[in-house]
């Protein structure tokens, strides 16, 4: 739907750079083809270099190619030229996830935790909450935020984590292991 969503955008504006960015996220995030959101994202930024969305999805895009420290720089950089963004909590996960892959566990964590001040059971941030605790050492920390989890997502497996998005995403794979160190089932 999001692909169907961005190409009757893109047909009606062919440089829009916020349908540009929002198909480079989808690229990236969902379909795992990084070189078309690449190169989405950077016309999105080469149109409007003040385009908040287009930093954020260029985050996203840098941790799934491994380049951690930019992926942290490109969110820092969306959340300065949208200081009141009315998405803010979805702004402050994907920084928690670029802080979660460049093992910046403390930032990630209160990132997370400032994500779920504006939405308290949002998924993502509950995950990239879970992953910075226990990869930082607090196991039981982590186990109650998958309880908060699964109560936000009940019937949670592995499967349907891994099959809603991009598998080959570093972070991801991460999050699969703690959730297999804490006994969710890989099954429903």
């Amino acid at each position: 739907h999001a692909m169907d969503a961005c190409r009757l955008a893109l047909d009606l504006a062919p440089e829009n750079p916020l349908a540009l960015a929002v198909r480079g996220y989808a690229l990236s995030q969902v379909m795992g083809d990084q070189e078309g959101a690449q190169r989405d994202i950077d016309r999105a930024l080469q149109l409007a270099p003040n385009e908040a969305h287009a930093w954020l999805y260029q985050s996203v895009w840098n941790t799934h190619i491994h380049r951690h420290a930019a992926a942290v720089t490109c969110a820092l950089q969306a959340r300065v030229l949208s200081p009141l963004d009315p998405h803010a909590y979805f702004l402050e996960t994907v920084l928690a996830s670029a802080y979660a892959a460049n093992e910046q566990y403390e930032h990630a964590i209160n990132s997370a935790t400032a994500s779920l001040r504006l939405d308290h059971a949002h998924p993502p941030s509950l995950r990239t909450l879970m992953l910075s605790q226990f990869e930082s050492g607090d196991k039981e920390g982590a186990r109650a935020t998958m309880t908060q989890l699964l109560k936000a997502s009940p019937g949670l497996t592995i499967q349907s984590y891994t099959s809603m998005g991009n598998a080959d995403s570093p972070v991801r794979k991460r999050v699969v292991d703690v959730f297999r160190h804490l006994g969710l089932p890989d099954h429903a």
